[in-house]
C-alpha cells in the first residue's frame, strides 16, 4: 500500500450521473463537503474514471423504519462486478462504506454504479481511491490525510479514544470513525506536504470564546486557528470544521505544526492537500511547540485569525527569562544578608552593654552565673532542660552542651560565648 489516498466529493464534475440523480445541500455538517447527491430511479447510473489501485464509495443512509432494501451494482472496467445490499433501519447512518473494490492493477480504471433497486434512502457522499506515488490527480480531487495516516508526526499528549458529549457518535462526525484529540498543552502534530493549498479539518464540539489551537507554517510565528463568529448555532457539533486553510501561488513544499491552546477541545479528523500529483515529502519529525521571542495573550477570535506572536520583537531586544530570575534572586539574597548582619551587630552590642562591668566591678549576674545560682541561664546547675535555648543560642551553637553534674561542675558552654563574659542569655 502506498498510503496515498485521493478523496472525491459527490459533486465532483468528473462524476457523470444519469438522469434522476440530484445534488442537494446537506442538512447538517456531518457530510463531507457539505453536500450529498440523492439517488435516481431504479436503473440510474453514476460513472467515474480514476487512476489507482483500489476505490471505496461512501454514502449517507437515511432512517427508514420499514427496513427498506437497496441493491447497488458496481462494475470495474466492465469485467469486475459486485452487488451490495444496503439495508435501512430506524437510525440515520453517516459515512457508510457501501463498496470497496478488490486490489487493482496500478493504472487507469472505470467504475459504474447502477441502482438495481432503490428506496431512495442511499445518498452518495464521497469516494476514496488509493494511488501510487507521483500519479497525476484530477484538478478537483484532493489528497486525503486521515488522522491515522503515518505521514502525521504526533508528539505525546494525543488520544484517539476521546469521549464525545452525549448524542455524538464518532462514526457520524468523522470520516473514518476516529479523531485525534489533543489532551495536553504542549502537544504537537507535524506534517510535511507538497501542493498549492491545504485544509485542516476536524470536530468542534462546543463554542469557545478563544481559539482552541494555533499553528506555525514553514517555521513562522504561531497563529490562532479560525473560529466561528459569535452567535453560531451549536445545536449539533460542527463536523468537517476547517481549523486551518491556506492557498499558495504555486506548487511548493511546506511544513505545518499544530498545537492545542485548550486541552480537550481540538479534535483532528483529516487534512486535504491540493496537488497536481500524489506525492508527500519526507515525514516530519515530532516537533516542539514553536518558541518565538514574545507572545501576546490570546484574545477571542473574530472573522480572521489573530497572530499570537509579534514578529517585530526579536530575542536581542529581550532578557532571557533565566537572566531575569537570577537578577531578582540576587537582589533578594543581598537584602537578606544585610538584614542578618545588622541584626547580629545590634544584638551583640546590647549583650555587651548588659554584661559590661559597672564601676570597675563585675556584674552581679556574672557573679551569680559563676556560682551556678542564676535563675536566668538555661545552663545553670539543676536546670530541668537543656534544649530551652534562646534564638541566639541556636544560631551560634557550634559545640556540645552538657548538663551540670551533681558535683557542681558547670555545663560546657557553646564556644561562641566562651571567649567573653557573655555567658548569660535570657531565653526569649
Amino acid at each position: 500500500m502506498s498510503g496515498l489516498f485521493v478523496i472525491v466529493d459527490d459533486q465532483d464534475p468528473d462524476i457523470h450521473y444519469s438522469t434522476g440523480w440530484a445534488p442537494i445541500p446537506a442538512a447538517i455538517s456531518f457530510e463531507y463537503g457539505g453536500t450529498i447527491t440523492s439517488p435516481g430511479p431504479q436503473g440510474s447510473t453514476a460513472e467515474y474514471n480514476f487512476n489507482g489501485t483500489s476505490i471505496s464509495v461512501f454514502a449517507r443512509v437515511a432512517a427508514n423504519r420499514n427496513n427498506a432494501t437497496n441493491l447497488l451494482n458496481f462494475v470495474i472496467d466492465g469485467t469486475i462486478s459486485d452487488s451490495e445490499i444496503v439495508q435501512t433501519n430506524q437510525f440515520e447512518r453517516f459515512h457508510e462504506k457501501v463498496y470497496t473494490s478488490p486490489t487493482l492493477a496500478d493504472g487507469p480504471h472505470n467504475m459504474v454504479i447502477t441502482l438495481t433497486t432503490t428506496s431512495g434512502d442511499v445518498f452518495l457522499d464521497y469516494m476514496i481511491y488509493e494511488v501510487s506515488p507521483n500519479t497525476p490527480i484530477g484538478s478537483s480531487s484532493r489528497l486525503l490525510v486521515l488522522d491515522t495516516n503515518e505521514q502525521l508526526a504526533y508528539s505525546q499528549g494525543w488520544n484517539s479514544g476521546v469521549v464525545l458529549r452525549p448524542g455524538l457518535e464518532k462514526g457520524a462526525v468523522s470520516l473514518n470513525d476516529t479523531v485525534q484529540g489533543a489532551v495536553d498543552l504542549g502537544a504537537t502534530v507535524a506534517f510535511n506536504f507538497t501542493g498549492t493549498s491545504f485544509e485542516v479539518r476536524g470536530l468542534l464540539v462546543t463554542p469557545f470564546p478563544s481559539p482552541v489551537a494555533a499553528y506555525s507554517l514553514d517555521g513562522g510565528p504561531l497563529t490562532n486557528v479560525e473560529m466561528p463568529p459569535n452567535g453560531t448555532d451549536f445545536t449539533n457539533a460542527v463536523s468537517n470544521f476547517e481549523f486551518v486553510g491556506q492557498t499558495f501561488n504555486e506548487v511548493g513544499t511546506h511544513s505545518l505544526v499544530i498545537t492545542p491552546l485548550i486541552p480537550g477541545a481540538f479534535f483532528l479528523d483529516y487534512i486535504i492537500v491540493e496537488s497536481p500529483t500524489a506525492f508527500f515529502p519526507q515525514k516530519a519529525q515530532i516537533a516542539a511547540v514553536p518558541k518565538p521571542a514574545a507572545t501576546k495573550s490570546i484574545q477571542p477570535a473574530g472573522p480572521s485569525s489573530t497572530n499570537l506572536i509579534s514578529p517585530e520583537t526579536t530575542s536581542s531586544a529581550m532578557l532571557d527569562a533565566g537572566a531575569v530570575a537570577a537578577i531578582i534572586l540576587g537582589i533578594i539574597l543581598g537584602f537578606v544578608l544585610v538584614s542578618v548582619g545588622w541584626y547580629f551587630l545590634r544584638h551583640r552590642e546590647q549583650i555587651r552593654k548588659r554584661w559590661r562591668p559597672e564601676n570597675g566591678r563585675r556584674s552581679d549576674r556574672v557573679v551569680d552565673m559563676e556560682r551556678g545560682s542564676s535563675n536566668f541561664t538555661p545552663y545553670a546547675v539543676g536546670a530541668p532542660e537543656l534544649n530551652a535555648f534562646s534564638k541566639m543560642d541556636r544560631q551560634h551553637q557550634t559545640g556540645p552542651i552538657t548538663r551540670a553534674g551533681s558535683s557542681g561542675q558547670r555545663a560546657t558552654l557553646p564556644p561562641a560565648y566562651s571567649d567573653r563574659a557573655m555567658t548569660q542569655i535570657e531565653v526569649s
